[in-house]
């Protein structure tokens, strides 16, 4: 089976809409880190399970948004266990 091919333009679109609601997402919330991965896990689980909702609606719309919910989750947790392994090696090198 061949699938269809998605064009750059929709990439570049999904992409925007991702940076839209993580920026959205950082005035609501702000910068405050996830604890860790336990919290990362919980937080995005949460979100698939609104992906899974939408599914069984067949509102491709609202699946689409919890995708892109999906993502913000994703991208902050990543900065946030990078944020930590970055201030975790500080902290050792003062200790010494």
């Amino acid at each position: 089976m061949t699938r269809d091919e998605v064009s750059k333009e929709e990439v570049q679109n999904a992409i925007q809409e991702v940076l839209q609601k993580y920026a959205k997402r950082l005035k609501k919330k702000g910068y405050g880190a996830f604890a860790g991965a336990h919290e990362i896990y919980g937080v995005l689980t949460e979100e698939v399970d609104e992906v899974l909702d939408e599914v069984r609606a067949n509102n491709n719309e609202l699946f689409c948004q919890e995708l892109i919910d999906c993502a913000v989750v994703c991208l902050f947790g990543v900065a946030s266990i990078r944020n930590k392994n970055k201030l975790d090696a500080a902290r050792a090198l003062l200790k010494k």
